[in-house]
């Protein structure tokens, strides 16, 4: 019986010996092409020639996605975790205020420094209370409503864009000012407050700081996302 080879849709891109994951399909080969001059002038004059790969050549790159992404992309995420067929990408967040948006009206409110993962179109946030330096620094739960107990994020009706390293801060600032927070998830998400983190969120209203001593741990790790 004959078998049919499936190929795979993700583009990889190659120069020489080194190779690129794609930073997402909205982006041309010619795009592409033009980022990578920026940190190999020599590809100026440089021709592009395609190929499709099988799927068993495919993954036989895929292993090299964490450590080469960076080199592309040196300027954005923090660190990137290699998946089969996904890049999961992580960037620190200061401290800041953000406009967010309950159900009856918005707070401009402090919070504390974040955590925020991406991979695919899921996202994950946890609070820190200071930026994380090693495996073993402790996360906290992300002082907000429509966050699994795990950091994952509940999309609802936000229409998050697939994760890259040009657009994970977009996805951010749609999660955080861009949602209407209900009273979906909002318990255990502070100490003065267990039963509904939005009480919280009106008593910081207009203030500068987040207080840290309302952080509640997750019971993980920064090594647990890695």
């Amino acid at each position: 019986m004959a078998t049919q080879e499936v190929t795979h849709t993700h583009r990889v891109f190659k120069y020489g010996d080194k190779t690129f994951p794609d930073p997402g399909a909205e982006y041309t080969v010619e795009q592409v092409l033009q980022h990578l001059r920026t940190y190999f002038p020599e590809l100026g004059h440089a021709k592009m020639e395609e190929k499709t790969l099988s799927s068993v050549e495919f993954l036989r790159l895929a292993d090299r996605f964490a450590e080469l992404y960076e080199t592309a992309f040196p300027d954005h995420p923090d660190w990137v975790k290699e998946e089969i067929v996904q890049v999961v990408l992580g960037i620190y967040v200061p401290a800041r205020r953000w406009q967010v948006q309950p159900e009856d009206r918005s707070y401009h409110i402090p919070m504390p420094p974040f955590v925020f993962v991406g991979g695919g179109v899921s996202y994950k946030i946890f609070a820190v209370k200071k930026r994380p330096s090693g495996e073993y620094d402790h996360l906290y739960h992300a002082p907000c409503p429509n966050v699994h107990t795990t950091g994952g994020i509940y999309q609802g009706n936000t229409p998050f864009p697939i994760c890259s390293p040009r657009n994970i801060q977009t996805a951010l600032t749609l999660f955080m000012e861009g949602s209407f927070f209900n009273a979906d998830l909002s318990s255990g998400k502070c100490q003065s407050y267990p039963g509904d983190v939005r009480r919280l969120w009106a008593d910081l209203d207009g203030r500068k700081r987040f207080p840290l001593s309302e952080l509640v741990p997750a019971q993980m790790t920064l090594g647990h996302l890695l």
